[in-house]
């Protein structure tokens, strides 16, 4: 593989093949729509039948490839991949055309200099230890001449211009298929008990010697299993909580078995352990044990410790969380680090590549979470509050459990969002983004106002620039252009005047540095001034640097101070508003990385932004709590990009900043309607609470110990206990996505003789 010069590299492409004819720039739908078996320009390679859909085809939407179930047994599972139509689009280079295939919802081959082809993934089970073979049943092929394919390059960092443009020349001048397999699986790796592998589907096919390709547009694969543990998953591990994330991305998800039932298992009689692991500073534990309390109030089994019991450095709180995970009979799903970097330490084991000014080591709580397995892929969701003094800690989580307990009344604050990106137009005429921000934060607009919210959009373009072309050279929406009254001069003004009137959602993409957004400008010193009280919106700073929390602990080379506040910390540590949560990056991160990883977080609430596959199945099943957003986010990135340093840099770098276990409003918050006995006889092993909404969570808490929870269904919901209750009093929390929580009282009585007082609450 060779860097050219611009006179080398086209006196060389000069020798490949003869100039292509030019074709207009824009997109331009290849055409590539199912056909009848025996049309001209297919081929079968295979002679087994064609596997038959669990949906018809005609579930396809917006012609986005569709990776279907077929059959799926603890033997093999059968899948039927679509493609139904794949566009192109020319890219000059140095005057040479070339054309830029894509998928909807997909990535690309990541072998820089090798042609860049559409690449997609998806995830699916397989039994402990098995050996595993792929095969092709049957493919139906269409064939097409006369292409250059663009080669693919390195991807660049949200702070940098393009990179030099790169040519595998040997890869261009075979006569073969690229790449050589059109189903590939990549190394296993476990999440969270469960080995998996990611499938990956390569359904264009390029010689370059030919201008050829091949466009495989229907075709089965059969994964077989043999050998192994015969098991999919461990069942100690599993959580109702790591579930719901499993049961999202794994298309065989039923092959675990039944799912786990709802938390509160630590109350059990000789169990130990809980779901929400808080490690804290001694410095701050009056709040981490507040946060704990309300945990435990809603039915999730919280063990706080401190760092005095568990070590403060890396070293130390890796093999505490790992132990953890491995002995307790109720392993932690969730793991919040109260404290910045110099209380708690932060990891270092990767150098960036392309992190200036060097040999920049990537800060990062990702293996905290990597405690099952030799891979990147986390087994537990966490986060960070990042603060430096007890009373930021207490400000903190007070907010976190006021906007879970008492939310704000302002109705407008559950359905305004707010946008904000960069049009960056380096290249004369001026007119098309360099980079995928508008495009990425416009598909966000366009989803969202379809589903009846209101995007406010504060958008920046350089005066010189007149944004008419999104960076896929799709036209803008018309309201979006100058001659029509778009102003584009987003600034902080906007962005301040948004969160303190109130967003849900706060979205940035553009550059990122460790104070402050580039474009619209808004730095640490605009959200310390905040005064959006109890409007906390949860942000997704998607750009470089912004998370970068570990000032205190990095190396000298990178020339942070000591006492700087970084931007994702200042969220935090507002005493008069901030955020519910960030999402930020640690290091500079990588473009169409990062675009994906932010589309993701929205599918994992809204799992129709992407309508990539049939519903209902894998991809489907809506995550609201922040740790879980963050992990469907990267997970989903993964099936769209390959195996690669890039990959795992954007595992590493982006953190959420926050509760882990935090739901996100989506919707004005309604009440529940309630009515349950006021006492309950202390031998008693069961406690019966009627909730009109099914779903909902029950949890019965005495002393600080969940005796006992059940999700609502039917006309009375049966709460096993779990344990004995002393005389006293214990507190009843109902809880409900999108429901204020009920918070009531029962008297645990002494004697079998009580008075029945019911008490009802009135939705």
């Amino acid at each position: 593989m060779k860097r050219l010069s611009n006179s080398i590299r086209r006196k060389v492409l000069s020798l490949l093949r003869a100039a292509l004819p030019a074709i207009a720039v824009g997109a331009l739908v290849v055409g590539l729509f199912l056909s009848p078996p025996g049309a001209k320009g297919q081929s079968s390679a295979s002679s087994d039948p064609p596997p038959q859909p669990s949906s018809p085809s005609a579930s396809l939407q917006d012609g986005f490839p569709q990776v279907e179930v077929v059959s799926s047994s603890s033997e093999e599972i059968v899948l039927e991949v679509t493609i139904p139509v794949v566009t192109q689009e020319e890219a000059q280079q140095d005057g040479t055309a070339y054309q830029r295939l894509s998928l909807p919802s997909s990535g690309t081959t990541t072998e820089i200099g090798k042609p860049e082809l559409p690449a997609f993934g998806r995830f699916v089970a397989v039994p402990r230890g098995a050996d595993l073979k792929v095969e092709v049943l049957a493919d139906l092929v269409e064939t097409s001449t006369g292409y250059l394919v663009y080669p693919a390059q390195e991807p660049r960092i949200d702070q940098d211009g393009e990179p030099d443009f790169v040519i595998d020349l040997a890869s261009y001048e075979r006569d073969e298929y690229y790449p050589t397999e059109i189903v590939e699986l990549e190394e296993p790796a476990i999440i969270r008990g469960v080995e998996v592998v990611l499938v990956r589907f390569y359904p264009v096919q390029y010689n370059a010697a030919r201008e050829q390709l091949r466009i495989h547009t229907r075709f089965g694969v059969r994964i077989s299993y043999s050998g192994g543990a015969g098991t999919f998953s461990d069942e100690r591990l599993r959580s109702p909580y790591f579930d719901s994330l499993l049961s999202s991305v794994l298309l065989n998800y039923s092959q675990l078995g039944p799912p786990p039932g709802p938390g509160g298992g630590s109350g059990l009689a000789g169990t130990n352990g809980g779901d929400f692991l808080i490690i804290t500073a001694p410095a701050f534990l009056t709040a981490a044990n507040r946060l704990a309390d309300w945990k435990i109030l809603r039915g999730i089994d919280t063990e706080v410790r401190t760092t005095a019991q568990t070590g403060s450095s890396a070293s130390a709180i890796r093999s505490y969380v790992q132990h953890a995970y491995d002995t307790w009979t109720v392993p932690p799903s969730f793991v919040l680090f109260l404290g910045d970097a110099e209380f708690i330490n932060t990891n270092y084991e990767t150098v960036h590549p392309d992190q200036p000014p060097g040999g920049t080591l990537i800060g990062t709580d990702l293996y905290y979470a990597t405690v099952d397995g030799g891979d990147y892929f986390p087994d537990i969701s966490t986060g960070r509050i990042s603060v430096d003094s007890a009373a930021e800690a207490q400000n903190i989580v007070s907010r976190i459990v006021n906007y879970e307990r008492n939310p704000t009344r302002s109705a407008s604050f559950y359905t305004d969002l707010a946008v904000a990106a960069h049009f960056e137009d380096e290249v004369s005429p001026y007119t098309r983004e360099d980079h995928r921000w508008v495009q990425t934060s416009q598909e966000i607009v366009d989803y969202v106002e379809a589903n009846g919210y209101v995007a406010h959009q504060i958008y920046y373009a350089h005066p010189w620039v007149n944004p008419l072309y999104f960076f896929n050279g799709d036209p803008l929406p018309s309201y979006l252009l100058r001659d029509k009254g778009f102003p584009w001069i987003g600034n902080s003004t906007h962005v301040v005047d948004a969160v303190n009137t109130g967003r849900f959602i706060l979205n940035h993409r553009d550059h990122g540095v460790r104070w402050m957004w580039a474009q619209p400008e808004f730095a640490v010193w605009h959200v310390q001034g905040l005064n959006n009280r109890k409007k906390l919106p949860v942000v997704f700073s998607m750009n470089c640097e912004t998370g970068w929390f570990d000032n205190e602990t990095d190396h000298p080379i990178h020339g942070t101070d000591y006492n700087e506040v970084n931007f994702a910390e200042a969220w935090q540590r507002n005493s008069h508003g901030g955020a519910a949560g960030v999402v930020a990056a640690t290091r500079a991160s990588y473009g169409g990385y990062n675009d994906d990883l932010n589309q993701g977080f929205y599918d994992a609430i809204w799992p129709d932004f992407l309508p990539y596959t049939p519903s209902p199945g894998p991809f489907s099943n809506p995550q609201y709590r922040m740790g879980q957003v963050l992990n469907y986010g990267k997970l989903y990135m993964a099936t769209v990009y390959g195996e690669s340093t890039y990959r795992k840099i954007t595992f590493e770098v982006f953190h959420y900043f926050g509760d882990p276990t935090m739901e996100i409003w989506t919707a004005y918050p309604q009440d529940l309607s309630v009515s349950h006995d006021t006492e309950l006889e202390f031998a008693a092993d069961s406690f019966t609470v009627h909730v009109t909404q099914s779903g909902a969570m029950i949890s019965l808490v005495k002393d600080g110990r969940i005796l006992g929870t059940a999700l609502s269904s039917g006309d009375g919901t049966v709460v096993p206990l779990s344990t004995v209750a002393a005389p006293g009093t214990a507190h009843l929390t109902v809880s409900k996505h999108n429901y204020r929580p009920y918070e009531g009282t029962v008297t645990v009585t002494d004697s079998p003789y009580h008075l029945y007082l019911p008490l009802i609450v009135a939705g």
